[in-house]
């Protein structure tokens, strides 16, 4: 029937009638809407055609909607003026700089700049690394309960209905949390909605978020092309899921196999202004601010730990001399121990929060306090001939 409307409206059988040509939700048009939509607007001369979208919330596509409808909206209708409303109402600055960068890694969207009426004290976005056997509702609605301090909203969602909770869940969790009223669906479902507080389920694999089941080869043949970026719709409905709290946002992610691989970039970027929680990170809080966590990060040195409070706060710290890849843990006069494997070295005798570590100078190797960088202790400590005493499997001095 659009077809065929088009189709007539196109050899000049009906004359539209509208001066004006309003259509909301324009990121999720389909071919054939957007065919008759130009149809309308080229029949009469003086008709105005009023869009409203936001093509980082383009995810129906299994629905037959087309992105590039937007994306390329001038060469489709012609001469365009676009009007960017640019200020969120719903969420603070610190989820826009999280959820932005992350919508924007695919260089298709249309880049805007997001400005928000509230401005957080600290991240909004909490990344919870989960033990396999662990409720992870239950910590969540603890963690919101105690925010909270009152009666709120709570929104739990995930990329596939079947894992929801069901309805007998629900119950047990009501009864446990008075004081929230919760709901939960699909990320798809919440589209629209607000709540606040929202508790997302992440996890890898084929029904995982993000989903990496293949199209159905038949339905290839009549849906509208795919993102060239990876995961580009999953990307576009996960903005989505991170932008519906007024308040905070929970991610809680599965570990090692069933990790996805949207909370493993969410970790190991310090670009993304969130709070990671969980799993091996009680134990590495940040020294300095003692509240945000020391996160694995990339550098144009190579890999390093940053604070994930930044840039409040700027602390970081080398990775372990041995592994590579782990935290020494320890400071106030303690020994070191790496996160990862058994390296141990000794603190620092003289400003007492660092650890000895080797390194070579000019002369040859030395032993040199871990803070000699922090530009509030900024120790300069050394040990020259310092000979390394062997334990039973790593060296420690």
């Amino acid at each position: 029937m659009i077809s065929q409307a088009a189709d007539l409206i196109q050899q000049a059988k009906f004359k539209t009638p509208y001066r004006y040509v309003l259509v909301d939700e324009f990121q999720d048009i389909s071919p054939g809407r957007a065919e008759l939509v130009h149809a309308l607007q080229q029949n009469a001369p003086d008709c105005a055609l009023f869009c409203v979208g936001d093509d980082w919330q383009s995810i129906y596509r299994f629905a037959g909607s087309d992105i590039g409808a937007m994306t390329h909206f001038h060469t489709i209708f012609g001469p365009t003026r676009r009007v960017p409303l640019d200020t969120t109402f719903r969420f603070d600055d610190y989820a826009i700089a999280t959820s932005s960068r992350f919508v924007l890694k695919n260089p298709a969207q249309i880049r805007k700049d997001l400005k928000a009426v509230k401005n957080g004290t600290g991240p909004s976005v909490v990344l919870y690394k989960r033990k396999s056997e662990e409720a992870p509702l239950d910590w969540s609605l603890s963690q919101i309960a105690e925010h909270a301090r009152g009666k709120a909203t709570v929104l739990i969602l995930e990329r596939y209905n079947h894992h929801l909770p069901d309805s007998m869940e629900l119950k047990r969790l009501g009864v446990k949390f008075p004081d929230l009223a919760i709901n939960a669906m699909s990320v798809h479902a919440s589209k629209g909605l607000e709540a606040d507080y929202v508790i997302v389920g992440l996890r890898g694999g084929q029904w995982g978020f993000p989903a990496t089941k293949a199209d159905d080869p038949l339905m290839g043949m009549v849906l509208t092309q795919a993102d060239e970026y990876q995961y580009g719709e999953e990307r576009r409905l996960f903005y989505v899921a991170l932008t519906r709290a007024r308040r905070k946002t929970f991610l809680v992610c599965e570990t090692g196999e069933g990790q996805s691989s949207f909370a493993a970039e969410l970790e190991a970027e310090k670009e993304y202004r969130i709070e990671v929680l969980g799993v091996d990170t009680a134990k590495m809080v940040c020294g300095r601010c003692n509240s945000g966590t020391m996160l694995l990060r990339d550098g144009a040195n190579g890999k390093f730990y940053g604070c994930s409070n930044y840039p409040l706060c700027e602390n970081t710290q080398q990775t372990c001399p041995e592994c590579q890849t782990g935290l020494l843990i320890g400071g106030a006069g303690r020994e070191w121990q790496c996160s990862h494997c058994d390296y141990k070295a000794r603190s620092c005798p003289r400003c007492g929060t660092g650890a000895l570590l080797q390194k070579h100078g000019a002369k040859g190797p030395f032993w040199g306090c871990s803070n000699y960088r922090d530009p509030e202790i900024n120790c300069r400590y050394t040990l020259d001939g310092g000979k390394p005493v062997t334990n039973a499997k790593r060296t420690s001095i």
